[in-house]
């Protein structure tokens, strides 16, 4: 639906993040989720590689390209009896 909103696999993102009293950014291609211990991490791939970002430590993440769509798999609808 076109007013859903969701972070999807292959999207490309920049997103703000906490480390201590620092504010840092990166960007890259959106993966997945993971657990990191007992947090939950949004995992990219960055320039510097994979990146593992807590979610209590982002700030703000702004879409910059949408996820590739996937092509649509025929459907076989031919009746098979056997």
């Amino acid at each position: 639906m076109a007013d859903e909103c969701a972070i999807v696999k292959g999207a490309r993102f920049k997103v703000a993040f906490c480390v201590g009293k620092e504010v840092r950014e990166t960007e890259g291609c959106y993966m997945g989720m993971a657990a990191m211990g007992t947090e939950t991490a949004l995992v990219f791939e960055t320039s510097e590689g994979i990146s593992f970002i807590n979610c209590s430590d982002i700030s703000a993440m702004v879409q910059t390209c949408a996820a590739p769509e996937e092509p649509k798999k025929k459907s076989d609808d031919r009746a098979l009896y056997g």
